[in-house]
């Protein structure tokens, strides 16, 4: 189940990270109202900057180390969002959802395929998919601190 890395597994050495995963809706919805919702506290709650169409960002991360495999990340997201799956759809009516995601790995390859039922969550959900990939520059080799709360 869920999604794995061709090439480099992240905890193989020391050199791949997973950034925290997790769900970002974008809302002018009360962040509460959420909450509420979904029956389930986010990680952090962010302002977004005007202009964007969004007044906040509700996040909730699955808490996985960054160490941990990304199956490991997605099995805690499919734990904790096939029973809101509902929930999330009529969310996803008036706000932008998705699954956000990164990797950073040292040697800059990789690549990743998405398991069926992972696929069909986030169809059900009403979500989209965020990968955020991180390949190494000269200046930032590997940058873990990324902001998980900017839109792309």
């Amino acid at each position: 189940m869920g999604f794995y890395i061709v090439g480099s597994e992240p905890g193989d050495d020391d050199n791949t990270r997973w950034h925290p995963t997790g769900l970002r809706i974008f809302t002018n919805r009360d962040p509460n109202e959420v909450s509420r919702i979904l029956d389930l506290e986010p990680t952090q709650v962010k302002k977004v900057p005007r202009g964007r169409g969004w007044e906040s960002v509700w996040l909730w991360e699955t808490g996985v180390d960054d160490t941990e495999s990304f199956d490991r990340h997605v099995e805690e997201f499919m734990t904790t969002f096939q029973p809101r799956a509902t929930r999330v759809r009529e969310l996803a009516s008036t706000c932008r959802v998705e699954l956000r995601a990164g990797y950073a790995a040292a040697h800059g390859q990789g690549g990743i395929t998405l398991a069926p039922d992972l696929v069909v969550l986030l169809a059900e959900m009403g979500a989209g998919i965020c990968l955020d990939l991180y390949p190494p520059t000269p200046d930032h080799p590997m940058d873990l601190n990324a902001d998980l709360m900017s839109p792309t």
